[in-house]
């Protein structure tokens, strides 16, 4: 049987991900690289951390729904998350 991946470890491992591909575009143009293909790999690496996150906003949102749960009134928290999903386009 296959064991599920820690969710906070998985989006861990997503940003060295984004890092290594970081990496690869300074590379890429100290090397002088076509600018098509570095802005193709900014893109891809932009929309790599914009996922991260939003996987990270939406393991905060749980958490605060479980403790909304236990104490329904207080919703500051909950809104907070929302607000930080809209800053992430």
């Amino acid at each position: 049987m296959m064991s599920q991946k820690d969710p906070t470890q998985a989006i861990v491992d997503r940003l060295r991900r984004v890092e290594g591909q970081l990496r690869g575009i300074t590379k890429m143009i100290t090397e002088d690289r076509d600018c098509e293909t570095v802005v193709v790999q900014m893109s891809a690496a932009r929309a790599a951390l914009e996922e991260a996150a939003r996987k990270y906003v939406g393991l905060h949102l749980q958490s605060c729904l479980g403790r909304a749960g236990a104490n329904a009134t207080d919703m500051s928290e909950i809104e907070r998350a929302i607000e930080l999903l809209t800053r992430i386009g």
